[in-house]
C-alpha cells in the first residue's frame, strides 16, 4: 500500500507588490498580492494604486524621500490563512532574499501555519528576482500551472530552477537611492555620481545587485542592454516575453523598446512603471529590461 501523500493541485499563487505587475495583469493571472508598506510625505501607503507613479517620482526629484518597510510575518499570516481555511494551499513567490528580509518573514509565517493546518500548506519560493523580473517569473508560474496543470510541488520545483534564467538589466540616473537603501556601497555610489556615469546593474545568482558595466548617457545604456540581451535571450517561443519598466523615463524606455524591436526582432514587449516599493530604491530616470534566457553568469 502506498502511503505517500498525494501531490497538491488545489492551490493559489501568491506574491508581493515588488513584482510591479499592473492591476490588469494581476487579474488576468489570478495571482494574490500582499502589498509592501511605503511611507511618503507623511502618509503610509499599502497599495501602489494609492500613489500616482508620475507624482511620486516628480516629488522625489523635488527632494521628498520615501521609506519602505518589509512585510512582517504577521501580515503574511493574515494574507495566507484565509486560503488555508478554504482548504487551498499557497505557493508564494517572494522578493529576492538578497535585497530584502521579506522572504524570511514569509517563511516564518508559512512555518507557523503549516503546523496548524494538515490538509493544505504554504510553500515559499525565494525568487532571487525583483520588480518586473519577479513579475515575469510569476507570469510563467501562472502560465505553467494553467497550461500543464502542475501540482504545487511540481511547480515549486520548476520555479526553483527557472529563477536563475530570469535576467534583469537596468540603469539608474543616480546611485544615491541605492546607497541610501543599503543596496550598494557608498564608494561606488559616489564614484558614479561624480563622473556622471550611468551604471548598468544586474542581479546575480544569490539575488544581489552588481554593476556589470558602465555607460555615458541613456542611449549608450540602452545600446548595452540590448547587446547583453542578444547574447542571453532564449529562442523558445513560449519564453519569448520581454518586460520593460521605468521610473518616469519615457524617452529612455522608448529608445530601449525601439532598439529591441529593430535588432532582436522581438515583438512580445510590455512596458510597466516600476512602482513605489522598488522605485523608492532606484529613484527617477531608471530603465530596465527583464527576460527569460540562458543561466545567470555569476
Amino acid at each position: 500500500m502506498n502511503n505517500e501523500p498525494k501531490p497538491i493541485s488545489d492551490y493559489v499563487i501568491s506574491t508581493d507588490s515588488s513584482t510591479d505587475l499592473t492591476k490588469e495583469e494581476e487579474n488576468k493571472l489570478g495571482v494574490k498580492i500582499v502589498h509592501m508598506e511605503v511611507t511618503f510625505d507623511g502618509n503610509v501607503y499599502f497599495k501602489d494604486s494609492e500613489i500616482k507613479n508620475e507624482k511620486f517620482y516628480k516629488d522625489i526629484k523635488n527632494g521628498l524621500l520615501p521609506k519602505t518597510t518589509q512585510i512582517t510575518s504577521s501580515r503574511f499570516k493574515e494574507h495566507f490563512e484565509p486560503f488555508l481555511k478554504s482548504n487551498k494551499s499557497v505557493l508564494h513567490i517572494s522578493f529576492s532574499s538578497g535585497l530584502s528580509g521579506t522572504y524570511t518573514q514569509a517563511l516564518i509565517a508559512a512555518n507557523e501555519l503549516n503546523k496548524k493546518y494538515e490538509s493544505c500548506k504554504v510553500l515559499v519560493l525565494d525568487s532571487l528576482c525583483a520588480s518586473v523580473g519577479e513579475g515575469l517569473l510569476v507570469y510563467y508560474a501562472c502560465m505553467k500551472k494553467k497550461q500543464e496543470n502542475l501540482s504545487l510541488e511540481q511547480l515549486f520545483n520548476w520555479l526553483n530552477k527557472a529563477r536563475f534564467n530570469i535576467h534583469h538589466i537596468f540603469t539608474v540616473d543616480d546611485l544615491f537611492y541605492l546607497k541610501k537603501g543599503g543596496r550598494i556601497s557608498t564608494v561606488k555610489a559616489t564614484l558614479g555620481s561624480m563622473l556622471s556615469i550611468k551604471p548598468i546593474l544586474e542581479i546575480d545568482k544569490s539575488g544581489k545587485l552588481y554593476i556589470s558595466s558602465k555607460a555615458r548617457g541613456i542611449r549608450s545604456s540602452a545600446d548595452y542592454i540590448v547587446k547583453k540581451m542578444g547574447g542571453k535571450f532564449t529562442s523558445r517561443k513560449d519564453f519569448g516575453k520581454v518586460v520593460l519598466a521605468h521610473t518616469l523615463n519615457f524617452e529612455g524606455i522608448n529608445i530601449l523598446r525601439s532598439l529591441i524591436r529593430q535588432r532582436l526582432n522581438i515583438t512580445d514587449i510590455s512596458v510597466n512603471f516600476i512602482g513605489p516599493p522598488i522605485g523608492s530604491h532606484l529613484g527617477p530616470g531608471t530603465i530596465a529590461a527583464a527576460f527569460y534566457g540562458s543561466g545567470r553568469e555569476r
